[in-house]
């Protein structure tokens, strides 16, 4: 090797430990740039949290206080109670459990409170309290409505919604116009606000449901009763009785359906759908 070839090979050894030198030290810089920026950044978003925690703190202290002075002020003084959505409960009832808030404020009540007072009235499915500016007390109910009658051995009509939930059978009621299913349940083994289990109403029930959600005026059937392990129908107009067998219910609606419109049912007959591909029709 000539000293020409060991003095540039001594040449490009200082080069490559400066570039390495070099390179070191900004991969070195950048990463504690990259430190100092992330600290700021959590510093900032500290920052940042700390004002949201200031302005929600200060929101609520705003609303307490609000309700404070409004509290205080008797131009929100209840002077009257409303009572929306009811069908057949008594609005004069449902006003007279909420008499004891006239004279109130309307900021000092509590809502659940009142909603407590309704607790024990099985038809009351839902309710809300709201307050109405300046002095109205507003209660809105949505009452569970009757879908059938049920009569008991003792021949006591008590109304079910559709839900299966057993209602009180108060005398104001019996305005509602269900149909009846017979049974041999005694009214003891009925209780208000508790589900029907009995399997044989259930399957009534369910055919009910499938027969209002046909053509057929639900209004036209007056009576349900199981006989010879049939289901019968009492048609409401004409006193006639349709027995449908115990099961295929789906297709002897559309059958039922066909007969309602295009051949009618006469005064006290018997028709029986038990029959797979016809209809016997005779007098009772």
């Amino acid at each position: 090797m000539t000293k020409k070839d060991m003095k540039n090979l001594n040449t490009d050894s200082v080069i490559s430990d400066y570039s390495s030198e070099r390179g070191s030290n900004n991969f070195s810089s950048s990463r504690k740039n990259r430190r100092t920026r992330n600290r700021r950044k959590r510093h900032g978003n500290s920052r940042y949290a700390v004002l949201f925690l200031f302005i929600i703190f200060g929101l609520v202290i705003a609303g307490f206080t609000a309700k404070h002075l409004l509290g205080r002020m008797s131009f929100f003084t209840i002077q009257q109670i409303v009572i929306a959505g009811n069908v057949n409960l008594n609005s004069s009832f449902l006003e007279e459990l909420a008499q004891e808030n006239i004279g109130q404020n309307l900021f000092q009540i509590s809502k659940s409170a009142i909603e407590g007072r309704y607790d024990n009235i099985v038809r009351i499915k839902e309710m809300t309290v709201t307050r109405t500016l300046p002095n109205k007390l507003k209660i809105s109910i949505k009452e569970r409505e009757g879908f059938v009658y049920i009569k008991t051995k003792e021949g006591i009509l008590i109304p079910v919604d559709q839900e299966m939930t057993i209602l009180d059978n108060r005398g104001f009621y019996l305005a509602e116009d269900l149909p009846v299913i017979h049974s041999s349940i005694a009214i003891t083994d009925l209780v208000p606000g508790e589900r029907i289990v009995d399997e044989m109403i259930r399957e009534i029930c369910s055919f009910h449901t499938s027969l209002i959600a046909s053509t057929i005026n639900e209004k036209n059937v007056s009576e349900y009763y199981i006989k010879d392990n049939s289901l019968v129908i009492v048609e409401a107009q004409t006193g006639s009785r349709i027995s449908l067998g115990s099961d295929s219910y789906t297709e002897k609606i559309e059958k039922l359906e066909f007969v309602w419109q295009n051949v009618g049912i006469e005064k006290e007959s018997q028709l029986d759908f038990r029959f797979k591909n016809q209809v016997v029709i005779s007098r009772l």
